[in-house]
Order: C-alpha cells, then sequence, then structure tokens
C-alpha cells in the first residue's frame, strides 16, 4: 500500500479533487524552477565605478574642508584652502581621465 506522501495526493487516496496539484517527489523534480545568478560585471567595470565613486569622494571630502575652512575664517593661503583645493582637483582630474578613457 501507498503512503499518502507518494500517492501524490496530499489527503490520501481520495479520488476528488482530480485537478489538486501533486505534491510528490517527482513533481518536485521536475519543476524547471532553478535559482537565477545574475550576470556578473566585468572587472573593467568595476574597476570604472569604484575610480568614479572615490573621485566623488575626493570632491566631497574637498568641498568639506574647503566649507570649513572659509567658514572659520581661514584665508586664501591658508593650509586647509590649499588641501581643499588639492582634494578637488585631484577628484575632478580623477573624473576627467576615467571619462577620457571609456
Amino acid at each position: 500500500m501507498q503512503s499518502a506522501y507518494c500517492s501524490g495526493n496530499p489527503i490520501g487516496n481520495a479520488s476528488s479533487g482530480a485537478s489538486r496539484r501533486s505534491f510528490g517527489v517527482s513533481a518536485l523534480l521536475s519543476v524547471s524552477v532553478r535559482p537565477r545568478i545574475a550576470a556578473m560585471a566585468t572587472p573593467e567595470r568595476i574597476y570604472r565605478g569604484s575610480v568614479r565613486a572615490l573621485s566623488f569622494a575626493f570632491l566631497a571630502i574637498g568641498l568639506v574642508i574647503l566649507a570649513i575652512t572659509l567658514a572659520n575664517g581661514g584665508g586664501p593661503l591658508s593650509v586647509g584652502t590649499l588641501l581643499g583645493v588639492a582634494f578637488v582637483a585631484v577628484g575632478a582630474g580623477r573624473l576627467w581621465v576615467s571619462a577620457r578613457m571609456s
């Protein structure tokens, strides 16, 4: 005698409900749903994205340094102003070079 699980009918061997879906092992094996794996980005694309992200980080840090220095009364040749301008220049330069390379 078959068990209720292997017969394909989860309620038992009752013949009523012929349209019920089979929950047996064969039904689980026949399902063609496989986990989908997303396409992985190429290393070049990852590199370009990281260069752009770091370039924007340099720009943001430079602008914050400039804003803080100028808010505290720093002059045009103060260390904060020079560092802020340097960070902004490095960030903008990296963005420009990465745009020219692609």
